[in-house]
C-alpha cells in the first residue's frame, strides 16, 4: 500500500507483512495512518456529498467562464463600434 500527500508517496507499507498478525493488527494499522473504517451508508453519504461540492465547483466554473464570454462580446462589440465611428469621421 503506497500512503500518498499531495499526489506524492511517503510511504509504502507491504500489507501481506500483517497477514500473520490477523485482522486486529491490520485494523490498528489502518487507524494509525488515519483511515477511518465507515459503514455502507456512511461511504455513501460522504462519496455522495463529494459528488455534490464537485458539481457546486464545476457549476461555479461554468458560471465564471460564461460571464467571461460575455464581458469579452462587450468588449469586442465597443470596439466594433468604436472604430466604425472612427471610420466615419
Amino acid at each position: 500500500m503506497s500512503i500518498k500527500q499531495d499526489g506524492q508517496e511517503v510511504e509504502k507499507i507491504v500489507l501481506s507483512e500483517y497477514d500473520s498478525e490477523g485482522e486486529e493488527a491490520m485494523h490498528d494499522l489502518f487507524q494509525e495512518k488515519g483511515f477511518e473504517q465507515l459503514s455502507e451508508e456512511e461511504l455513501k453519504a460522504k462519496l455522495d456529498a463529494r459528488d455534490e461540492e464537485a458539481r457546486e465547483e464545476d457549476k461555479k466554473k461554468a458560471e465564471e467562464r460564461k460571464k467571461q464570454q460575455e464581458h469579452r462580446k462587450a468588449l469586442r462589440k465597443e470596439s466594433e463600434e468604436r472604430d466604425k465611428r472612427t471610420g466615419e469621421l
